[in-house]
């Protein structure tokens, strides 16, 4: 390896870490609950490197400094994912040396929930290739490197802390091994890590109580017109327009004020209950329909659990199964909307 070959591997490596905290447009898709995630940043760490090699005046210690690219997937399996990360690094070996490396790191990662946080761990190994112009003559060499780390989001970025062993294959070398720990920053350039919420609150099962045709009350309840003897929804919210039956118009993409979710979690907004007996009128009024719940949330996992929140809820409160169906989305923004079909 000659000089300029180890300075265009250096360049390489510093490029490689500018273009990572640069503007990134790219597109996302979704699959059956998948997700997928680009996230950019880097990290710096403290290195040790544990050989013998202290009497041939080599550092044991010095301070890394990382450059990362990662994609993940997400929704593969419950609260979990793969992730693939590109790597380059560059350990200051004091008094002695540097040593610059890019490799490519295969991860199992898992998220769970603590203190109402989404917290993530990951572990995996992959190859690296390494140089150092040292005294041996910048040799170069392949390792393997294993890595852990623990993340949580924080303002929008991915901070962590993690630990990574690299067994070189050096010639001439008995069992070189780095071990590396420190903290890392990311920043999503596309998508969202999923949003794991342990706890929600679902509001009780709606008890739906039939008219009672031999009572005749001649009041209007909500004060929609119609009266309560004829009116098949009897909560409609105050000055909403109805049909004869008392009910509002069954409209695609129709949206109930109180019936969403709190941001970023899979918690109702207090006013919820009432809105979700308004749905149920709406549809036992109309037996006839198919509702589509669509939701949209920053992330795959978070858009479906809170669509099966909504399907369970309306199962519980008598409304046929088949009569059900969720389109969860991914997108801007968080909202709650229901489209209808009619039934064969």
């Amino acid at each position: 390896m000659t000089f300029n070959e180890m300075v265009l591997m250096k360049a390489a490596c510093l490029a490689l870490c500018l273009f990572l905290f640069s503007p990134a447009v790219t597109a996302q898709s979704q699959q059956r609950g998948l997700s997928f995630t680009l996230q950019g940043g880097g990290g710096l760490s403290f290195a040790l490197i544990l050989n013998d090699r202290v009497d041939e005046g080599i550092s044991t210690s010095g301070v890394e400094f990382r450059g990362q690219l990662e994609g993940s997937l997400h929704g593969l399996l419950p609260d979990s994912g793969l992730r693939v990360s590109l790597t380059g690094s560059d350990i200051l070996l004091p008094g002695t040396a540097n040593v610059a490396g890019m490799g490519v790191l295969f991860q199992y990662v898992h998220f769970f929930s603590l203190f109402e946080r989404t917290f993530c761990v990951g572990a995996g190994m992959g190859p690296t290739y390494a140089l150092a112009p040292t005294k041996d003559a910048g040799s170069t060499w392949w390792a393997l490197t294993a890595k852990a780390d623990f993340r949580t989001e924080i303002s929008g970025f991915s901070v962590g802390l993690f630990v990574s062993f690299q067994q070189l294959f050096m010639p001439q070398v008995e069992d070189p091994l780095f071990v590396t720990f420190g903290v890392e920053v990311l920043y999503s350039l596309f998508g969202r890590p999923p949003i794991r919420e342990e706890h929600h609150s679902v509001p009780p099962v709606i008890k739906h109580t039939p008219q009672k045709t031999v009572v005749r009350d001649p009041h209007d309840a909500d004060g929609d017109g119609v009266p309560n003897l004829k009116d098949r929804c009897p909560t409609t919210r105050k000055g909403t327009r109805v049909e004869p039956n008392g009910c509002r118009p069954i409209a695609d993409g129709m949206v109930f004020a109180d019936l969403k979710f709190l941001p970023g979690k899979s918690s109702f907004h207090p006013g919820a209950k009432l809105e979700f007996l308004r749905l149920v009128e709406i549809l036992k009024a109309n037996e006839s329909i198919i509702v589509v719940i669509s939701v949209v949330a920053p992330n795959a996992m978070l858009a479906k659990k809170r669509a099966d929140i909504i399907e369970m809820i309306l199962k519980q409160s008598k409304i046929p199964g088949e009569r059900i169906k969720t389109a969860p989305q991914v997108g801007r923004g968080e909202s709650v909307s229901f489209d209808f079909r009619l039934g064969l």
